[in-house]
């Protein structure tokens, strides 16, 4: 923004989309780079382009404890909930708790690496987040409606992620270098693997649970100056 006629424009991409620029240190960071956030957070950037520490993907900041890991995971049993539940919102317009699960214990015991099922608004049915149930189209993926806290089919350009061809995949790399890539266990197998999605802050959702074991940042978060 033009700070005399409070204008935006457009100016040149500092970082490449995988990575977070600090103004501290006018350098890109790796998300997940340690000693730059608390503990169990994870840096990102805002729609107005100002970076964030906040908890990963698919947890919620259950404290402000800046000192300790309290980014619990949603849909799934965590330590300060009686056993048999899970932490869940009953609405969201707030904070989850301790509640039955909606899916009739599928989301009990689960692995870490295995995601949450939840309701469909369609029929009702409990699928599991980042599939292609049979009420989805080819092109979409079973995501989370969380205003109404029931399951949808969304693209991943619904849930706000920005989507790259080849070329445009080739043009990134030769302006910042390769993309950041990181270990991936599923199914007990690590595997290296590199992304060709890059999450947008303009999602239709408030928030979103996407198909890369990878749910979407779902609450508020601390500046870095």
């Amino acid at each position: 923004m033009n700070t005399k006629s409070l204008q935006g424009y457009c100016g040149s991409r500092v970082c490449g989309p995988d990575r977070v620029f600090l103004f501290g240190d006018q350098m890109c960071h790796d998300p997940w780079e340690p000693g730059i956030c608390p503990p169990g957070r994870v840096l990102s950037t805002t729609a107005y382009g100002t970076p964030v520490c906040g908890c990963p993907d698919g947890t919620y900041e259950s404290d402000d404890d800046l000192d300790d890991d309290v980014c619990e995971p949603i849909l799934s049993e965590i330590l300060s909930c009686p056993k048999g539940q899970i932490f869940w919102f009953q609405e969201f317009s707030k904070p989850p708790m301790c509640t039955d699960d909606p899916c009739n214990g599928l989301n009990l015991n689960r692995k870490p690496n295995v995601l949450p099922f939840i309701p469909s608004l369609v029929d009702g049915q409990c699928y599991q987040i980042g599939t292609q149930p049979k009420i989805c189209k080819a092109d979409s993926f079973y995501s989370v409606d969380f205003e109404e806290l029931k399951g949808v089919c969304d693209s991943l350009d619904d849930v706000g992620y920005l989507m790259f061809d080849q070329k445009e995949i080739d043009t990134l790399i030769g302006l910042f270098g390769e993309p950041l890539q990181y270990d991936t266990d599923t199914n007990n197998n690590s595997t290296n693997s590199t992304s060709e999605v890059i999450h947008s802050n303009n999602s239709n959702h408030t928030n979103d649970i996407t198909p890369n074991n990878s749910p979407a940042i779902l609450n508020g978060s601390m500046n870095i100056n």
